[in-house]
């Protein structure tokens, strides 16, 4: 890996933990808040629409309300550019050897009766036909009940099948 690359993928981490709070309902990234809001559908923003989305896993314990996909890179001029969704309008000069990012932020409720000490959200990036092409883990939390948090999991364009990625899935594991 060339040091351009290390750079633009170091800038690029940084950039995303400033602007991460753009996107954020609950402020702080690593923020617990109460889950009294009656929004109780699982909706995202792909950059086109607000569809449902496949969750499974632990679904007793760990609710999903909601998620963003963001899609980041950095442009010839050195500068992050973003947009929602997979590959937006905004994005349409990015070339395959782009540094180039998807980033899902998801919000989550713990709806057991009891403190869950470890929940993690596992992202299945899937293509145009369903097919699981990369699968990153989020960070372990731990969440007490009744309580909201929000999590990024992010795959970059170094990974293998990224230009095929069309689509999303959770799988909950709490304890």
């Amino acid at each position: 890996m060339n040091k351009i690359s290390i750079l633009l993928i170091a800038l690029m981490v940084i950039s995303v933990g400033f602007l991460s709070g753009c996107n954020e309902q609950n402020g702080n990234n690593n923020e617990t808040t109460d889950g009294n809001d009656d929004d109780n559908e699982t909706n995202g923003d792909n950059g086109e629409n607000n569809e449902s989305i496949t969750v499974s896993g632990d679904i007793d314990k760990v609710e999903v309300l909601g998620y963003t996909i963001m899609t980041q890179y950095i442009d010839e001029n050195y500068f992050l550019v973003y947009g929602s969704g997979f590959y937006p309008e905004c994005c349409e000069s990015i070339e395959e050897d782009d540094v180039v990012e998807y980033r899902v932020e998801v919000i989550i409720r713990n709806i057991a009766i009891e403190t869950l000490d470890s929940v993690v959200v596992i992202a299945e990036f899937v293509d145009i036909d369903n097919n699981v092409v990369a699968r990153e883990d989020g960070e372990q939390r731990n969440i007490p009940s009744g309580m909201n948090t929000q999590l990024g999991i992010s795959v970059s364009s170094s990974h293998v099948n990224f230009w095929e990625i069309s689509g999303v899935k959770f799988i909950i594991d709490a304890n």
